[in-house]
């Protein structure tokens, strides 16, 4: 226990910068390249989820989706991850590995359709195809294809280098992300770290081209949230759509508080592709469903031949509350923010509130400010914002400033108006709500956990442990309340840690031997007592030395007690001069008469009996010497009677 904690806040303290998200322990095993015949446990139930703590039973999760017949879709089935796993730069197989006969209206494809909770663990170096061999099917990711709900899964250090592959129809597919390639389902609070993806092609025609940092197509009306990107993609045919998060959101779906920090650069003789930042292009109709809110971009555009800053093509997309900070060169058209919408006739969208701060540099064929605008039927652009050093034409309703200006707090007013949902950064432009939460208290709160937990209850102990352990995984600004909770719960363990109890082995032992003396056999037996009342059982291990003083109490009033004088069993000691008088005169006095003889038996008798009524007051012994010298004297008359 103690050592998982202090795991978690070492690997805290190392992402700082960042968010404290990968909690790798001391000897996380890595994984073999084995398959496992079961789940570590579990009942697949919402209650009781199928439990997954290596890279061998994560292995065996996809072995089971991509099993022969269709897989296991494990429609309604739970799953979890229980520890880290290091996957160990072993090939990975996507975990629901082709879709393409499903989108072509067929029945053989595998997808994974339960829910998977990565509960904030970090499954590391996950790598799918190399340089030399290539990845080539339909979908790649850590899962390939999904209708069901991923939620808080870490990734970090990702190698991918991917290809696409042929569907029986002659049709070619190449939807890529390192979380997922194609989503028909929700993702939440799902984390990449150190993306490095390479997507290229075999030379076939590609229906469906879509390359993002996390997902390659989000689809079916779904939504991803809270989540974030970070690395590079390098895509080498100038063909189809890059997104820094996601290659294309499609009709009806939504992206809410993402972000990516991912650079993207395109080279090839293809043309048509549009990149941006954050999205490559949408997919649908201008309709309200199809969102972006509260996202933002930092990564460079190079060699595109739609370029944005934010997005490529916005095609149907609504954006709001979004902005975009890389720089746009090197491309046919480029745009601080949006690179056309021009190449989706009728599907235009919205862009509101939204503001750009990156360059835009060495484009060939048209470079504007904000956006590339169609002059028939224009996107809207409401409220939005660009950097005034930027020399290309400004065509857009959307005005220009300083960067200076955007750091002020009249600029964070106009981009809020009443919605509030813009914050102020030191010496820096506004925070939509994506950025990683402040976890400054929570870095304070963890200096107050003692260095030692060996003394402490193992209940309070594991309390502190459920309190610390719930910061896995990564939060934003929008979910700040749910880092302030995890601050006070941790400040509240903390406080509600419980020593162990001292040991009372030895005062048990003590206390024992004194209890079984014998008070009366001994002159003063009143500090033993008072040792024994002095007995306190309250106290915990800071106070040992407390207990120990009991001990010793007990055994220096034992060792200071005095036994009484033991009573006397014998008469009282009588001289032998007077014991042989008195048995000569007896003797002489018989020599005379019989009758004499008997008299004196009988005086002697008498005088006994007188005497065997006094009793000595100091020894208790009835007679005492004169008893025994009457008795004395009377034997030797009888020895002569018998004579």
């Amino acid at each position: 226990m103690k050592k998982k904690i202090l795991s978690l806040l070492v690997t805290m303290g190392l992402a700082a910068s960042l968010v404290p998200v990968s909690v790798f322990a001391d000897g996380t095993e890595v994984w073999d390249g084995s398959i496992a015949e079961s789940f570590a446990g579990g009942k697949g139930t919402k209650d009781d989820p199928y439990q997954i703590a290596t890279g061998s039973q994560l292995a065996y999760f996809a072995k089971r989706v991509n099993a022969e017949e269709y897989g296991e879709k494990y429609a309604d089935t739970y799953f979890e991850l229980t520890e880290d796993i290091d996957l160990g730069g072993k090939e990975w197989t996507p975990v629901g590995e082709t879709v393409a006969d499903l989108i072509m209206g067929g029945h053989e494809y595998f997808v994974f359709s339960g829910n998977f909770d990565g509960n904030g663990y970090t499954i590391k170096n996950l790598t799918i195809g190399t340089e030399t061999s290539p990845y080539s099917g339909d979908v790649c990711g850590l899962f390939g294809a999904t209708s069901g709900t991923i939620e808080d899964v870490v990734l970090e250090n990702v190698s991918i280098n991917y290809v696409g592959g042929n569907h029986s129809s002659g049709y070619g597919f190449r939807m890529g992300g390192a979380l997922v390639g194609y989503s028909m389902g929700d993702i939440v609070n799902c984390t990449v770290i150190g993306l490095d993806m390479k997507a290229g092609s075999d030379g076939s025609y590609v229906a469906l081209n879509s390359i993002g940092g996390l997902v390659g197509i989000q689809d079916g009306g779904t939504t991803v949230s809270h989540s974030r990107v970070s690395g590079k993609i390098e895509e080498s045919t100038k063909k189809g759509n890059v997104g820094g998060f996601v290659g294309t959101l499609a009709k009806g779906s939504s992206a809410k508080y993402c972000g990516a920090d991912v650079s993207v650069e395109v080279t090839g003789n293809g043309r048509g592709i549009a990149v941006g930042g954050f999205v490559g292009i949408g997919n649908g109709v201008t309709t309200d469903e199809t969102l972006i809110e509260n996202c933002y971009a930092t990564g460079n555009i190079t060699g595109a031949e739609y370029a944005g800053g934010f997005v490529g093509n916005i095609s149907g997309l609504n954006i709001s509350n979004c902005y975009a900070k890389g720089d746009v060169s090197n491309s046919f058209v480029g745009a601080s923010f949006m690179g056309t919408d021009a190449a989706s006739n009728n599907y235009y969208g919205t862009v509101k509130n939204c503001y750009a701060t990156g360059l835009v540099s060495d484009i060939s064929s048209s470079a504007y400010a904000f956006a590339m605008q169609d002059t028939m039927n224009r996107s809207t652009i409401q409220n939005c914002y660009y950097n005034i050093q930027n020399t290309a034409k400004n065509t857009e309703s959307a005005a220009s400033l300083t960067i200076d200006d955007m750091k002020t707090d009249s600029f964070l007013n106009v981009l809020n108006g009443s919605s509030n949902v813009w914050t102020k950064r030191n010496n820096d432009t506004p925070a939509c709500g994506a950025e990683p939460a402040d976890y400054s208290d929570v870095y304070e709160v963890l200096g107050n956990i003692p260095a030692d937990l060996s003394i402490y209850t193992d209940e309070s102990v594991a309390n502190l442990y459920s309190a610390v352990e719930a910061l896995r995984g990564y939060r934003d600004l929008a979910q700040q309340s749910d880092v302030d909770k995890m601050t006070n719960d941790i400040n509240d363990a903390v406080e509600a840690l419980v020593y162990k109890s001292a040991d009372y082995t030895e005062l048990d032992k003590v206390e024992e031997a004194a209890k079984a003396l014998n008070k009366d056999d001994y002159e003063d037996f009143s500090e033993v007592e008072k040792a024994l009342a002095a007995i306190d059982r309250t106290k915990n291990i800071t106070e040992q030395a407390d207990v120990d003083a009991m001990v010793k109490a007990i055994n220096d009033a034992v060792a200071n007690l005095v036994k009484k004088a033991p009573a006397s069993s014998q008469p009282d000691s009588v001289s032998s001069s007077d014991a042989s008088s008195d048995t000569s005169s007896s003797a002489s006095d018989s020599s005379s008469s019989d009758s004499k003889a008997t008299d004196s038996k009988s005086d002697s008798s008498s005088k006994a009996a007188s005497n065997a009524s006094n009793t000595n007051p100091s020894t208790g012994v009835a007679g005492g010497a004169f008893a025994l010298a009457l008795l004395s004297g009377a034997a030797v008359v009888m020895a002569k009677k018998k004579k």
